[in-house]
């Protein structure tokens, strides 16, 4: 995942301080933790898009932590691309899940049903009509495990204290 944002936040660029982010949280009962739905994001922005909506999140805030309109599209055409859509595509599939939220009950009905876990890419194109890519990149668990390290308490507790950083981030 980080070096298809070689090694940084693509908002910020910021090399340290980052968590992983689940573009499409995980609370929605959706996305998961593959490597297109995740992003390194320096801590400030993760704490602050916590469980929102990330277009709409980027649209609240990307003046109160000076993002770039231009980077926000390049990480979402990167995602776009290792789920097999595109960008607007990206944009519908997340507009999907936020209106169809799923509790772990429910997730687990559906992969009753289903007779395995199926990804909510997947239920999103049934649902939709959209066809199946050639590839989906889903990464590897040594990818995933890689990872792992960017969301650790204590980072989150530090970044908390001091909101303002995101902005200094990017000056």
């Amino acid at each position: 995942m980080l070096k298809k944002f070689s090694d940084s936040c693509p908002l910020t660029l910021a090399k340290n301080d980052l968590h992983q982010d689940h573009f499409i949280p995980l609370a929605w009962g959706h996305g998961g933790s593959y490597l297109g739905n995740l992003v390194p994001l320096y801590c400030v922005l993760n704490d602050s898009k916590q469980d929102r909506h990330p277009f709409e999140w980027f649209d609240a805030n990307k003046d109160r932590f000076n993002l770039s309109e231009s980077a926000w599209n390049e990480m979402t055409a990167i995602l776009a691309s290792q789920n097999g859509l595109t960008p607007s595509e990206l944009r519908a599939f997340v507009d999907w899940c936020y209106a169809n939220k799923r509790t772990v009950a429910q997730t687990k009905r559906d992969n009753e049903r289903y007779g395995y876990k199926k990804p909510s890419l997947e239920i999103w194109r049934e649902a939709t009509g959209l066809q199946f890519p050639i590839r989906v990149d889903f990464g590897t668990s040594t990818q995933l495990s890689a990872i792992g390290e960017y969301s650790t308490a204590s980072k989150r507790t530090d970044c908390a204290s001091n909101p303002d950083s995101a902005k200094e981030a990017v000056m």
